[in-house]
């Protein structure tokens, strides 16, 4: 989640975000409820921060809520498109995270895309809001085609 939290939002993006529109939104104690455990996912807070004092499943668990309701937050101001890639490689604090999102999904403008590869196995096949799209590997010939196409025909390559 940190790696996500970082690499789509930045610390810069989180910051304004949070002193703008979710600050109107969510009142000051909200607000705190969100900002400390998105800070203390991005490594941002004070090292003496009564947050990290908290027992660690209780951190794990108020940084999911606080992520959960930034994106709910954010799909009332816009849609959202969330993508999550090789799921066959999360971990189960990871997968637990995804879950709980999933299940907040219905009536929000959020769409998740996510691959993984065949063998994963999940809970999302029974959803109604649940759709799967295959899509097989290329053949060698096609690979080599597209390898051309994008790197140029340089032997060296």
């Amino acid at each position: 989640m940190r790696y996500i939290a970082r690499s789509t939002a930045g610390i810069a993006w989180a910051a304004s975000h949070l002193d703008s529109s979710a600050h109107a939104a969510l009142g000051d104690d909200a607000l705190k409820d969100v900002a400390l455990p998105l800070l203390g996912l991005l490594e941002a807070l004070p090292g003496d921060d009564a947050f990290h004092a908290l027992d660690p499943q209780e951190r794990r668990h108020r940084t999911l809520t606080a992520v959960k309701q930034l994106l709910l937050q954010e799909s009332y101001a816009q849609p959202l498109l969330l993508v999550l890639e090789d799921l066959q490689w999360a971990d189960s604090e990871t997968v637990r995270s995804v879950d709980a999102i999933i299940a907040s999904l219905p009536g929000v403008r959020i769409c998740l895309v996510m691959t993984y590869r065949t063998g994963y196995e999940h809970r999302w096949a029974t959803k109604t809001y649940y759709a799967q799209l295959r899509i097989d590997p290329l053949p060698p010939h096609n690979v080599e085609s597209l390898l051309e196409s994008l790197l140029g025909g340089d032997a060296r390559l």
